[in-house]
């Protein structure tokens, strides 16, 4: 298929800065776990960039980075306690 023009147009005008974006996420998402790893409320978090966490070693091998996505799980695992959680 052929790209509507409109999408052509965004496309090429997102490339330019999309290294940058893609490294700035990284950073971001590197912060966000550490601090979710300290967090006494905080059960766990999945984020290959946590030391143990790429029992493969697939960071540095098939990825350039461990990405900007992780997932984390509370102590107290209820919808309360997330809202109370993100509420701080």
């Amino acid at each position: 298929g052929v790209l509507h023009p409109l999408a052509s147009y965004l496309l090429h005008r997102g490339l330019p800065t999309l290294e940058l974006r893609v490294l700035r996420m990284q950073q971001t998402a590197d912060i966000l776990a550490a601090r979710l790893a300290e967090c006494p409320q905080v059960q766990r978090v999945f984020y290959p960039g946590l030391p143990g966490q790429d029992p493969r070693g697939l960071v540095g091998t098939q990825m350039a980075g461990p990405g900007s996505i992780l997932a984390f799980t509370l102590v107290e695992d209820t919808a309360d306690a997330m809202q109370r959680f993100i509420s701080k």
